[in-house]
């Protein structure tokens, strides 16, 4: 929703068609697309040059990801998220408990006082 007094910029929606567009780029000749792809390239946004280079990749197969490697055990994630919810509720993760800390990993419990939190409210 546009806020009042301020410029509301719209996408142009003059857009040609497929069909008018080839028209258009009918006369060029293959230096003048290529300058007009490399002006694409180069001035546009990284989601554009993305999209060119996947069209200039020799390889047309789209690259697959291994299904496997995305499975993820249903039980596993049930058992971590029922560890959390116990710590969270015991308050290790606001006492800086050192049972919240996985082995192998690295965390910091921040504690926040109270007294800060009320003091906003207050003035608020």
């Amino acid at each position: 929703m546009p806020v009042a007094g301020s410029a509301t910029v719209w996408p142009n929606m003059n857009r040609m068609n497929r069909e008018q567009f080839f028209a258009n780029i009918a006369p060029l000749d293959e230096e003048r697309l290529r300058k007009a792809l490399w002006n694409l390239y180069w001035r546009g946004t990284a989601k554009m040059r993305e999209r060119i280079e996947a069209e200039l990749d020799p390889d047309p197969r789209p690259q697959r990801r291994d299904p496997k490697a995305d499975h993820v055990d249903p039980d596993a994630v049930l058992a971590e998220v029922r560890e959390f919810v116990a710590l969270a509720r015991s308050g290790a993760y606001m006492a800086g408990d050192r049972a919240c800390v996985a082995e192998g990993t690295v965390a910091v419990a921040v504690h926040v006082p109270t007294a800060g939190r009320e003091r906003a409210g207050r003035s608020a």
